[in-house]
C-alpha cells in the first residue's frame, strides 16, 4: 500500500492510498453529512459543502473510474463496488463490501436537496 497524504489552501486534508487492486481517495470536508452532496464527471469528483456563509464548491481528479462514493468521504475504488465511512475507529482501515445497497445514478442528486 502507497499512502499520501496533501492539505490545499484551506487546510482540507485529503488522503490518497494506492493498492495492488485500486485506490481510495478519502477528503476530511468537515461538514455533517446532510450539508454535503458529491458527484462524478469524467473522473472528477465535484463536492459541494452548504455552509452557514453559502456554498463551497470544489473538485479533485480520480486516479480511475469511482466505483462508490459517500457523502461524508469522497470515496473510488477502481475495481469494485464498496462504500465505506471513515470515521476515527476505522481511519487507515481498508474497508468492507457493501453491495446491498443501490448504486445513485451518475449525475443524480438526493430529492429535497
Amino acid at each position: 500500500m502507497t499512502q499520501r497524504h496533501t492539505t490545499d489552501r484551506r487546510e482540507r486534508f485529503v488522503r490518497r492510498y494506492d493498492y495492488p487492486d485500486g485506490t481510495v481517495v478519502a477528503a476530511d470536508l468537515n461538514a455533517a453529512d446532510d450539508d454535503v452532496h458529491v458527484d462524478t464527471v469524467d473522473g472528477s469528483a465535484i463536492v459541494v459543502v452548504d455552509r452557514e456563509g453559502g456554498e463551497e464548491e470544489f473538485e479533485f481528479g480520480f486516479p480511475a473510474r469511482p466505483q462508490a462514493l459517500t457523502s461524508r468521504t469522497a470515496y473510488s475504488r477502481s475495481t469494485s463496488h464498496e462504500t465505506h465511512r471513515q470515521t476515527p475507529e476505522t481511519e487507515g482501515r481498508r474497508p468492507t463490501p457493501r453491495r446491498d445497497r443501490p448504486r445513485r445514478r451518475r449525475g443524480a442528486r438526493p430529492v429535497g436537496r
